[in-house]
């Protein structure tokens, strides 16, 4: 109900903000021909933005870390080269090649 809106919705927030700010940083390092920050990296950048952003006080200190962790998979599913490997290892499991 609204009761339950009304909890959920600064959550959501938190978490949508956390991600498109993540996701820019991520594409300009790409731009800039840098590798992309690991899920550690960006997660200690948490108290920073937390500082700079008091509404993400509001979320469970989880929810942060999980949209971290949910944009860096994002990101490696996404990587021509880490496509690549998922392949060569289904393909040797395929074969039998342990």
């Amino acid at each position: 109900g609204p009761a339950m809106e009304s909890l959920l919705r600064p959550f959501a927030g938190c978490n949508r903000f956390l991600w498109n700010k993540s996701l820019a940083i991520q594409k300009e390092r790409l731009d800039n021909k840098q590798r992309c920050l690991s899920y550690s990296r960006l997660c200690n950048l948490l108290p920073t933005w937390k500082k700079e952003h008091p509404f993400m006080a509001d979320a469970p200190p989880q929810a942060p870390q999980q949209t971290l962790k949910d944009l860096s998979q994002a990101i490696s599913e996404a990587n021509p080269l880490f496509l690549m490997h998922l392949f060569l290892a289904w393909l040797r499991r395929a074969r039998g090649d342990r």
